[in-house]
């Protein structure tokens, strides 16, 4: 992702991070994050203090449970000319 790298660039502390990628909000995830908000001040959810943790907030939150599997099926299917990824990659080895 462009903004690891921008974060590899920069030494900025985690807090900074999430409110850097935050400012970058809009849309539906722009109310998702204000909601977030709204939810740590009434203590009702953990403030998020690091990019790690507004990942797996964001990943929860946006990607579907299948999103893997179906990542993984999709990989599983493709071929190297006549030969599937796994026999390719045995051939290679």
């Amino acid at each position: 992702m462009k903004v690891e790298q921008i974060f590899e660039w920069f030494d900025f502390n985690e807090r900074m991070k999430v409110k850097l990628v935050t400012l970058e909000f809009s849309g539906y995830a722009f109310m998702w994050w204000n909601q977030v908000l709204c939810d740590i001040r009434r203590m009702l959810w953990p403030i998020v203090e690091t990019w790690a943790k507004l990942k797996s907030d964001l990943r929860e939150r946006f990607v579907p449970s299948y999103y893997d599997k179906d990542l993984y099926n999709k990989l599983q299917r493709l071929y190297q000319r006549s030969k599937t990824v796994e026999e390719y990659h045995k051939e290679m080895d």
